[in-house]
């Protein structure tokens, strides 16, 4: 059954929405209630017109420290009925958000950890912070995560995280792609704050135009047939 307290603190300034996964205990390690209340803070302003970003970080620092495994059944079921988990949703839900995602990492993004920071549109990390796939040295390929990696990380980049299983410092995961804005540890908040401030600063609608425009990329539509997209995108708004 699950349990009725919260695992996941929300806090709503302006048109920004800070989400935070709160098991600090286990640098956040998503277990089933974790992610469900973390996939229904996110759901639950899907359709708010009124947000413009959506902020998710974890108490503590660690964004997550990955998938839980210290429940035997939990990760059985969860491996059968994958598709459905909530552990899966939430970085999909996270990819299509309509809105900016911003990813905080100041310790821990590993395993299902790296996939949420690889799903957000941006990713703020420190020097403190450490990424990786330890799930190949453990006896299986990180299938769920690596979907979110892929269109910042090169292809063989990708597959020497998932092979090695080693831990990824910061500095490299930023030259590599995955980590969008690399700062100092005491910057880390007026360096997010001054990111969500930016790219809020054109409105909630815009920034949802924005997504939309990224979406088509992530497509891999031609360049020639891009502008024709952003032609039609400006008759449709036009005519609305």
């Amino acid at each position: 059954m699950r349990e009725t307290v919260s695992l996941v603190s929300t806090a709503r300034v302006g048109a920004v929405l800070q989400v935070t996964l709160d098991r600090p205990e286990k640098r956040n390690a998503l277990n089933r209630q974790l992610a469900l209340d973390a996939c229904d803070a996110v759901e639950a302003v899907a359709d708010d017109e009124a947000i413009a970003v959506i902020v998710l970080r974890g108490a503590g620092g660690s964004l997550s420290a990955g998938a839980d495994l210290s429940d035997a059944d939990a990760v059985a079921a969860m491996r059968r009925d994958y598709t459905r988990d909530p552990l899966a949703r939430l970085p999909r839900l996270l990819r299509a958000s309509a809105v900016p995602t911003v990813a905080v990492v100041d310790g821990y993004a590993l395993g299902a950890g790296t996939a949420l920071a690889g799903s957000c549109t941006f990713t703020v990390a420190t020097r403190r912070s450490i990424f990786g796939l330890p799930e190949g040295p453990m006896g299986y390929f990180p299938y769920g995560v690596v979907p979110f990696l892929s269109d910042r990380v090169a292809a063989h980049t990708v597959l020497e995280w998932g092979l090695s299983g080693r831990k990824v410092s910061a500095e490299e995961a930023t030259r590599a792609g995955l980590v969008t804005h690399f700062v100092e540890d005491p910057d880390l908040i007026s360096a997010v704050d001054t990111l969500t401030t930016a790219l809020s600063m054109s409105g909630p609608k815009v920034a949802r135009e924005g997504i939309r425009w990224l979406s088509t990329q992530r497509s891999g539509i031609a360049p020639g047939d891009m502008i024709a997209w952003g032609e039609a995108e400006i008759q449709r708004a036009a005519d609305t």
